[in-house]
Order: structure tokens, then C-alpha cells, then sequence
């Protein structure tokens, strides 16, 4: 059929265009119409018992809208009740959808809009059985999980929806009684073939309730961060109304708040800022004069003590190091005279002052045998188990019997020490038999003493003192 022939066939009816609605067939929709042009169309519907079309603007902002700022496919409609709104022009109208229609062309747009509408007929559904059902429930599904998040939606159309057995009446009901974006509705609006339609809506729900979510997680986020900040402002409130009552002049609050002004002016990283603020929430809440407040208002006052952003010009003169060295550890140069060209035949014992408990054998044993091998270090076989983690945090089991724990004394024949003490700076230096291990001169171990341990912690003093018969 041509376009003269369809414009001659087709029917026209008054149009009222819809703002930020759609119209769906089998809806009923109530409405408000102001605009006097809408007003006169239904006024010339109820005057020749005639259908209205109802169709949806691009732009809801649009108040004189033209054939391009509507859409084109629209929906037929039977006026049920029309009423004018006390106090006003308006009219209150309920309408019923009787069918899709496409908009062809305006006949008169004074004093009503008037337009050629080409009736759609529904094609037949091209799904098969099982997919059409599949279809179905997973578009009932994505309906109820909506349901729970947008409670405005009855039990009745759950009720309703879950009785549709039809592809395209199921997602024209759907659509007319969710509150999805009108443009998304539209769309719903055009696509003739029920398969597809149902389709299309399932992809729609689908990606309103990701939305849905997403903002729900949103909200219960800023909630809680609301709730937390009102139950800290009231329990600070609480506390400065109890400190009042009680007559004392110092507040905590106050007190907390002098220390974040403090921090706050401080040139270090945002980190140790963080920190200290943490510091100051927790005096905030303690009592002014408890055990605990006391420790933490001696640890902000060290902190704020500490020069953050101030520097010092370091003196790296090699020959000023030597000078203060040679002041301050006198006798070094006395030793090396008397050791003078004779250092091969003499033994340096260096020992950890922290160790009194080495015993008479031990030393013995340690000179000893450094006179045969000239370099040897005390220690014991490691009795814990030991495990080697690895640059990416996992650990795996050693074997222990390869381990010793080392003591000191450590004696070496002097010439090796001397030697060993000219080298550079290593970071695998950690004690004495390590800087010569790095010339490559082997250490030979001894057994040391249990009792031999290293005192450094309170631990090791009871122990310490057990020792003694303390």
C-alpha cells in the first residue's frame, strides 16, 4: 500500500502528547491535561465519541511540540472519565489502551492536534515453546527481585504478572507498572514482535536492578557514615555535658581538638597525620584524668616534639670522623703498636657485653682453636624449626640441622681482623665473623654454653636472674 493510500485508509484522531509518560494497550492511565490545545482534543473526543491518540514528547520540556518532537509509534486510547479539577482549566482524565498505532502525519494542528494514525497489528510469536517459557521466567524472576527493591510495586501485580502466559501482553504490562526511564519504555513501545519484547524488557530489568543495587549499596554506605558522625557528635556531646556536670574545667573534647590543630600544622606525610588524629578520637572518649588518657597525651606531646620537616646539613668529612674516634676511643693505636709487625701471632677476642653468662671453657676453647684455624666463632645448633618466606610472602620449611645460632666470643688472629676492618661497608655485615668471612677466610664454630644468652629483653633478665639464684 503507498502513502497516499494509507493516509487515505488510515483513521485520525485528536492527539494529546505525553510528557515523561507512556502509554501501553491494556493500561489504564490516569492523567492530568492543562495544555489548551490537549484540553480541545478531548473535548472534540467526548463531542464525536471518538478514540484519542496518546503518544509521548522527546522532550518533556517542549510545551508546542511538532511532528518531529514526538515519537512515532504511540498508543490508541478509549476515554473511561474526564473531569475538570476544581479551581483551575485542568482536566483529570482516565484512559484505556486499545492498541499500538504509528503516527503518520498531523491534519490540523488549531485549535487541537488532529493526526493520520495507522493502526499495528501484533505479528505472530515467532519463539519456540521452551525458549518462550525460559523467557518468561526469567523475566518474572528479574520482576520480583525489583519488587524487593522498589516497594511502590503491589503484591497485586506480582500476582498479575505471574499469571501471563503471553509474550507481548506480559511485557506491556510489566513496562506500564515499573517506574524504568520513559525513553527505555519507549523503546519497549516499538518493538511489535512479542519475542523480542520480551526480550528487550529482560535486558532492561536486568540493568535496572544492577542500578538498583548499586545505589542501594550507595546509600546504606553514606547512611552509616551519616549514623556513625551523629553517634560520635552526640556521645562528645554527652561527655562535655557529664564534665560540666561534674564541675570539671578541663575537656576532653576540647582538650582532643587543641591536639588535631596541633597535628594539623605538622610538615609530615598524610600517614603519621592519619595516625596521630586516630590518637586524639581516643582521648576524646577517655576520662580526663584515667591511666590511659595520661599515655596518650604523653605520646601526642613526644610526637608533636619531633621536628618534621626540619633537616640538618650533614658533615661527611672522613678526616673530622677519625678525629672525634681517635678523642673518644682512645687506646686503639696503643693496641695496634704493641701488636705492631708480630699481629700473626696474636688472638683479638670481641664479645657482646650483653652476654655475662659465657663461660671459662668456652673462651678456652675458642682461643684454642683459632690458634689452629685463625678465625672461630661459639654457637649452638638451632632447635626451633625454621621457615624460609619468599619475596611474594609464602613460606616453605629449612632444614634446622644446618643451622647454628652464634655467641660470642668470636676470636680471630689480629692481622686477619685488621685486615678485615679496611674493607668497605656491606649491609651483610652483622657482626665481627662476618666482615672477615668477606675476604674469604673460613670460620670455624665451637660449642658455646646454653647459659651463654643475650640479655635484651625483660624476658632474659628473669632468666638472668634465675641464673644468678636470684
Amino acid at each position: 500500500m503507498d502513502e497516499m493510500n494509507i493516509f487515505e485508509t488510515a483513521p485520525s484522531f485528536p492527539v494529546i502528547p505525553l510528557r515523561g509518560l507512556v502509554m501501553f494497550p491494556d493500561m489504564v492511565l490516569h492523567f492530568d491535561v492543562g495544555r489548551k490545545k490537549s484540553v480541545a482534543a478531548l473535548k472534540a473526543a467526548m463531542n464525536a465519541d471518538q478514540k484519542i491518540f496518546l503518544v509521548s514528547q522527546k522532550d518533556a520540556a517542549v510545551d508546542e511540540p511538532g511532528l518531529d518532537d514526538l515519537f512515532g509509534v504511540g498508543v490508541i486510547c478509549s476515554v473511561r472519565q474526564m473531569m475538570r479539577i476544581p479551581g483551575s482549566e485542568n482536566m483529570r482524565v482516565v484512559a484505556e489502551g486499545d492498541g499500538r498505532g504509528a503516527l503518520m502525519a498531523f491534519v490540523r494542528t488549531k485549535p487541537f492536534l488532529s493526526a493520520v494514525v495507522q493502526p499495528l497489528e501484533e505479528p505472530e510469536d515467532q519463539l519456540d515453546p521452551d525458549r518462550a517459557n525460559a523467557y518468561r521466567r526469567a523475566v518474572k524472576k528479574e520482576l520480583e527481585h525489583y519488587a524487593e527493591m522498589v516497594p511502590k510495586i503491589s503484591n497485586d501485580v506480582i500476582a498479575k504478572v505471574l499469571a501471563y502466559q503471553e509474550n507481548g501482553p506480559l511485557a506491556d504490562y510489566i513496562c506500564s507498572n515499573t517506574f524504568m526511564d520513559y525513553a527505555d519504555k519507549q523503546d519497549v513501545l516499538e518493538c511489535l514482535d512479542p519475542g523480542e519484547r520480551l526480550r528487550m524488557l529482560l535486558m532492561l530489568l536486568s540493568k535496572e536492578n544492577t542500578t538498583l543495587e548499586i545505589e542501594t549499596e550507595l546509600h546504606e554506605r553514606v547512611q552509616a557514615e551519616i549514623d556513625k558522625n551523629q553517634r560520635e557528635y552526640y556521645l562528645r556531646e554527652e561527655m562535655r555535658v557529664i564534665s560540666e556536670s561534674l564541675g570539671e574545667e578541663d575537656n576532653p573534647q576540647e582538650e582532643a581538638d587543641g591536639y588535631r590543630e596541633k597535628i594539623g600544622k605538622l610538615r609530615c606525610d598524610e600517614e603519621a597525620k592519619t595516625h596521630l588524629l586516630k590518637e586524639c578520637d581516643k582521648l576524646a572518649k577517655m576520662p580526663q584524668g584515667s591511666h590511659e588518657a595520661t599515655v596518650v597525651r604523653n605520646y601526642l606531646d613526644k610526637c608533636l616534639e619531633i621536628p618534621f620537616g626540619t633537616y640538618t646539613k650533614d658533615n661527611m668529612r672522613l678526616d673530622r670522623a677519625r678525629k672525634v674516634l681517635d678523642k673518644d676511643h682512645y687506646g686503639l693505636e696503643v693496641i695496634r703498636a704493641e701488636i705492631g709487625e708480630g699481629a700473626e701471632n696474636v688472638w683479638v677476642a670481641v664479645h657482646d657485653g650483653v652476654r655475662p653468662f659465657v663461660s671459662t671453657e668456652v673462651i678456652t676453647a675458642c682461643f684454642d682453636q683459632a690458634k689452629i684455624k685463625g678465625a672461630v666463632v661459639p654457637a649452638l645448633p638451632v632447635v626451633d624449626s625454621l621457615r624460609e618466606v619468599g619475596p611474594e610472602g609464602k613460606s616453605k620449611p629449612v632444614d634446622r640441622s644446618r643451622y647454628y645460632a652464634v655467641h660470642t666470643p668470636q676470636v680471630f688472629r689480629a692481622d686477619l681482623l685488621l685486615r678485615a676492618y679496611t674493607q668497605d661497608y656491606s649491609p651483610l655485615f652483622t657482626d665481627d665473623a662476618s666482615v672477615v668471612e668477606a675476604m674469604n677466610i673460613p670460620v670455624d664454630i665451637v660449642p658455646s654454653n646454653r647459659e651463654n644468652i643475650k640479655i635484651t629483653t625483660p624476658l632474659d633478665l628473669v632468666i638472668a636472674k634465675a641464673l644468678l639464684g636470684e
